[in-house]
């Protein structure tokens, strides 16, 4: 259905005209056809068309027509007709809607200009009547104005407060309804229970695999920072490395030769050394001999005498007495042990006083240099401290006593 309506010149509505398209029979409601302007009521040959079944392939004779002289070329003839029918009706519906909407389209067009002609004049109107008119008036039009927008803002924010009541307690309800499916959840050992157990647990553990792991990339990019740093100095660095390697290098190879000259130097001192100690104790074999024999000298010559004179007997065994008691001292005093050493040592300071009264310079600078004792002894260096002063006084006889003997 389709509805024209035109406006006249001066804002007047044009009378309607309707147009009520028939599909089935390709007419309107005007009783004329939209394709040729003929009736719509009769065909082409000015009768009415008959009511059309549809096509099957084979359409059923009509009612006082013989049956033998029917064939299909009847109803190709009636389809051909309706196409031709609807075809036409088509194109002329076609042409007629697109009449219309050129002639709504000029409407609106006519319309719009009108309307903002209106607008125009309204304005002047209004801007006239406000000249004219008292300021309460423009005061309370300001004021209703105001209102209008206030109601709007207040109606919106009614609106919006009841939308959000609304999606509140749906909200709620969502909650409610979770915590019943929590409630059900938790309260039995269900499937999905103990996977969101798992779940939590794997994030646990992946949180602490991403916690390591940040550290250990902050950790790493520390270092390569300070690798980074280090770069531009290593070069330098190498330098120097190589060069102290090299001279390493050198001084190992002198201390390997030193090594060597020590070793050999060594091996040459343990050589000296056994030898050393091999003619020791030759020597101290040598004094043991002689003291046994200087004894058994001793004891002889106190058996000797034994048989003579008890008091010669007693004087001999305080003299043996006194000689051990000084011998006992002069070892706590010099550190000496063996008596052969002691004899070596008195007899190089008899050497020594003897030069001394051929050279009184050398002694007095051997006073100075603190190497002769004042008492007329020779300090004998050794074992950290100055030994003991040799005096000939007391120990002569000690030393000539065994001689004496032997010679007795």
């Amino acid at each position: 259905m389709t509805t024209e309506t035109a406006v006249g010149d001066k804002g007047k509505p044009a009378p309607q005209r309707r147009d009520t398209y028939n599909g089935a029979a390709g007419t309107s409601a005007t009783g004329y056809s939209s394709a040729k302007g003929r009736p719509g009521s009769l065909n082409s040959t000015g009768n009415r068309p008959q009511k059309t079944q549809p096509n099957t392939g084979l359409s059923r004779p009509q009612s006082g027509v013989s049956t033998l002289y029917y064939s299909g070329e009847d109803d190709l003839d009636q389809l051909r007709q309706k196409y031709v029918l609807l075809e036409g009706d088509r194109r002329a519906y076609y042409e007629t809607s697109q009449w219309t909407l050129k002639q709504n389209q000029e409407t609106v067009h006519r319309l719009k200009k009108e309307n903002k002609e209106l607008k125009r004049q309204l304005s002047e109107v209004n801007s006239q009547r406000g000249a004219l008119e008292p300021p309460a008036n423009k005061d309370i039009r300001a004021l209703e104005k105001k209102v209008h927008e206030l109601r709007a803002t207040h109606d919106r924010l009614v609106a919006d407060r009841t939308r959000g009541s609304e999606k509140l307690m749906r909200l709620k309800e969502s909650l409610q309804a979770l915590e019943k499916d929590k409630q059900s959840l938790l309260a039995v050992d269900s499937p999905e229970l103990r996977t969101i157990r798992s779940l939590e647990n794997r994030l646990d553990k992946a949180l602490v695999k991403h916690n390591e792991a940040s550290s250990l990339s902050r950790t790493y990019a520390g270092i390569a920072e300070r690798l980074r740093d280090e770069r531009a100095t290593f070069d330098s660095q190498l330098r120097a490395v190589e060069e102290s390697l090299r001279a390493k290098g050198s001084d190992l190879e002198q201390l390997a030769a030193m090594s060597a000259e020590a070793q050999q130097a060594k091996e040459a001192a343990m050589a000296d050394l056994r030898a050393a100690e091999a003619a020791l104790a030759r020597e101290r074999e040598r004094r043991s001999r002689e003291l046994a024999e200087r004894r058994e000298q001793a004891e002889a010559a106190e058996a000797k005498r034994a048989g003579g004179d008890p008091a010669e007997l007693e004087r001999c065994r305080a003299a043996a007495a006194s000689y051990d008691e000084a011998f006992r001292e002069v070892q706590e005093a010099t550190g000496v042990v063996d008596l052969a050493e002691f004899v070596d040592r008195f007899l190089s300071q008899e050497a020594v006083r003897e030069d001394l009264k051929v050279r009184p310079d050398r002694g007095r600078w051997l006073l100075r240099e603190g190497s002769l004792s004042p008492l007329g002894g020779e300090r004998v260096a050794g074992r950290g401290a100055p030994s003991a002063i040799f005096s000939p006084s007391p120990f002569t006889a000690l030393l000539r006593a065994p001689f004496s003997l032997r010679e007795g």
